[in-house]
């Protein structure tokens, strides 16, 4: 599924070039600012993650960081394992 997303993410939203999914928590970015007022990038990014999982993310935070723009998305993988997220 996190490739399936990558992929999506690419295609979908306009200026993004690079996309990792990770499917355990990170840590936050060094220096990062919020970007609160992009609703247009963050609305893509919700509508891309529910598509390729079926489900709508809980959570969509877009911050800048001095490699470029970060969308950490909290996704639930309903009764999928941790193995199984990872596989599909």
């Amino acid at each position: 599924m996190a490739r399936d997303v990558e992929r999506a993410v690419i295609a979908g939203v306009p200026g993004i070039e690079r996309v990792h999914c990770h499917v355990e928590p990170l840590g936050a970015p060094d220096v990062a600012e919020e970007l609160p007022d992009d609703a247009a990038a963050e609305q893509e990014v919700r509508a891309i993650a529910r598509a390729e999982s079926g489900r709508p993310p809980h959570d969509v935070r877009l911050v800048r960081t001095g490699e470029g723009t970060v969308a950490y998305v909290t996704l639930s993988l309903g009764d999928a394992t941790l193995a199984q997220a990872h596989d599909t």
